[in-house]
């Protein structure tokens, strides 16, 4: 059996794909009949899908990884100038935007495959947490209280207080 923890999820391209720490990720049609693969990289991983393809972000580092069918997988292309202490990847409104701790750039790509960072959200003072996406607006929030929104996750609008501590996700 897989020993190795699960911590992310996500449904796609008619297929279930789950992944964790380590290299192995499992995947199913059906929720019942479950298969096990093996990924290019190793990392805790946290996926996200859209436009036709899986990405699979690698928790605290700068490592992503793609696939078209949630089976065979790649490694993305991520630009040597963008920090490497990634939090977690959202799709919404044509593009994937990455969070990104210590006041980092966010990270985007409109195909999953090619990455590259956009000016660092302001006002942000913690670490970014957690990238949310809805109703046509992205939201970073961070471990100090605050966040920050953006339209096309590439201009960030000024961060607010929350007065409290909440992961978006």
């Amino acid at each position: 059996g897989n020993t190795e923890t699960r911590t992310s999820g996500v449904y796609g391209n008619g297929k279930y794909v789950i992944t964790g720490t380590g290299a192995t990720y499992n995947y199913s049609s059906n929720l019942t009949t479950w298969s096990t693969g093996t990924l290019p990289l190793t990392a805790d991983w946290r996926l996200a899908f859209g436009n036709g393809i899986f990405v699979g972000l690698g928790y605290g580092t700068n490592r992503l990884i793609y696939s078209y069918d949630g089976i065979n997988w790649s490694i993305g292309n991520v630009s040597s100038s963008v920090g490497a202490n990634w939090t977690k990847v959202k799709y919404g409104n044509g593009k994937f935007v990455v969070s990104n701790v210590s006041g980092w750039a966010s990270v985007i790509s409109v195909d999953g495959i090619n990455w590259f960072g956009t000016s660092a959200p302001s006002g942000l003072n913690g670490n970014q947490i957690s990238v949310e996406y809805g109703n046509g607006t992205y939201v970073i929030n961070d471990d100090n209280n605050a966040y920050t929104f953006s339209i096309d996750g590439i201009t960030w609008n000024t961060a607010y207080s929350t007065g409290g501590n909440y992961d978006a996700g």
